[in-house]
């Protein structure tokens, strides 16, 4: 996915059933837009979900990278947090599979 649409027009917009769960396309598409600065409400409007629902799913999403730089013998380190939907994906299966009843031995 190396160019989206402008995403306000109405025909890039989908329709979901609701209570539908977020899939790995969506969750690359949400990664895509992100790092082309567009807000969680026009992602929201884009896949079709509340923009709280995006809101929620960067937050599960987001990991953090360290670069070491080093300058004149000391070395720097930098912290950067960006949106993985790989990393979101199998944290939200991981949560999926901790879903319904126990079962009684």
């Amino acid at each position: 996915m190396t160019h989206l649409n402008d995403i306000t027009t109405d025909t890039n917009v989908s329709t979901r059933s609701k209570g539908s769960h977020l899939t790995i396309d969506d969750r690359v598409k949400i990664s895509v837009l992100k790092e082309l600065e567009y807000s969680n409400r026009m992602i929201a409007q884009y896949i079709g979900v509340a923009h709280g629902t995006i809101d929620r799913e960067i937050k599960r999403g987001m990991v953090t990278k360290m670069s070491k730089q080093s300058n004149n013998g000391k070395v720097y380190c930098y912290y950067k947090e960006y949106y993985d939907p790989y990393t979101a994906q199998e944290r939200y299966e991981k949560s999926r599979s901790n879903c319904g009843r126990t079962p009684i031995y």
